[in-house]
């Protein structure tokens, strides 16, 4: 694929899309045209000759995260979140790596529900992987080339994120810090995380931890992925707590709120 133009590389995945491809061949055959984006990058080649000085090239690179931001109803910062997606890469020892990152709607992400897993509804994040055969704890394949060196892409609904803020923050108010924080321990991972924080911008980095780990083979469909997906976003939690990157959690009140009573009798 490499020389391949970016407009090439996406008039040929949507015509592998429009033969009944999934969605993994795709995004492997998009991945520098970016069909959603539109937007590629010249592949660069090793110019220290051999086998030795070609593979050193490639893991001495610095990946491209591409995030496409189309929907406009919530504010976000896409700089914060690209430090954000790439300290999250460094983590997990892989900034060489390439990731593709879409802010989008609720319509959107409907669509690619509804297209890739049949359910006709949004949800708050998709990944699309680029080695869909990886389970983890396995590790990435050998890298061979740049055009390997990709992890996939997440589409994320971004409206969507921001209602469950809002929804979330109404049932801590009811239920009250202590409660709340007992639920979050008790889920763990990103999803606990999530509960203490009440903006789209800092649950969109956790989301994208969550989406990462899709792509590197991760699932939680059986209580051992779980475990095992739950310990490996909670590493990265710390990572980006440790740079700096999360801020601060939300503050609740510690009794949950009144039911109209005010104490008088």
């Amino acid at each position: 694929m490499r020389g391949w133009t970016a407009s090439v590389m996406a008039t040929l995945a949507l015509v592998r899309l429009g033969r009944g491809f999934t969605a993994a061949d795709w995004m492997a055959c998009a991945r520098v045209g970016r069909a959603f984006g539109g937007l590629g990058r010249p592949v660069r080649m090793s110019s220290s000759g051999g086998e030795l000085g070609r593979l050193k090239a490639v893991t001495d690179r610095q990946g491209t995260v591409l995030i496409r931001h189309t929907q406009r109803t919530v504010p976000v910062d896409t700089e914060l979140l690209e430090e954000q997606v790439r300290a999250i890469l460094a983590v997990l020892e892989l900034p060489h790596m390439d990731v593709g990152l879409w802010l989008s709607s609720d319509r959107t992400v409907r669509d690619w529900n509804t297209r890739y897993r049949g359910m006709r509804k949004s949800t708050d994040i998709l990944s699309f992987p680029f080695y869909d055969q990886l389970r983890a704890p396995d590790p990435l394949p050998e890298m061979q080339c740049e055009d390997d060196m990709n992890l996939g892409d997440m589409i994320v609904s971004v409206p969507y994120v921001a209602r469950a803020c809002k929804r979330d923050h109404r049932d801590a108010l009811s239920m009250g810090e202590d409660s709340w924080t007992g639920e979050s321990v008790q889920l763990g991972g990103v999803s606990g995380e999530m509960m203490h924080y009440f903006s789209p911008q800092p649950r969109l980095a956790l989301l994208v931890i969550h989406g990462i780990c899709h792509l590197l083979g991760h699932d939680h469909e059986e209580d051992s992925e779980y475990a095992l997906m739950r310990a490996e976003e909670e590493r990265l939690i710390r990572g980006l707590e440790a740079k700096g990157l999360l801020g601060p959690r939300d503050e609740l009140p510690r009794e949950a709120a009144g039911d109209g009573n005010d104490g008088r009798l």
